[in-house]
């Protein structure tokens, strides 16, 4: 299981994730700082390359990661 998967199936306890449909967003931490361009880059690199993600946009400054994904092969995260 792809780690994006186990995130949108069983998100860690310290990270909140979200889901609606085929769209799941991701909390991310970090990113916006100065200096962190590239991380936020190869967050969105890693997250299209996964099987079943269809369009990925991070908000370096909400700390937030968007991933529109095909719910046949990625199911969503339960609600909180």
């Amino acid at each position: 299981m792809t780690g994006l998967a186990r995130a949108l199936v069983n998100p860690p306890i310290d990270r909140r994730v979200w889901s609606s449909g085929d769209r799941s967003h991701l909390e991310v931490r970090g990113v916006h700082r100065v200096g962190n361009a590239a991380a936020a880059q190869e967050v969105e690199r890693r997250l299209g390359a996964l099987d079943g993600v269809v369009a990925v946009e991070l908000n370096a400054v909400l700390g937030r990661v968007a991933v529109d994904h095909d719910s046949a092969q990625i199911s969503s995260a339960p609600r909180y």
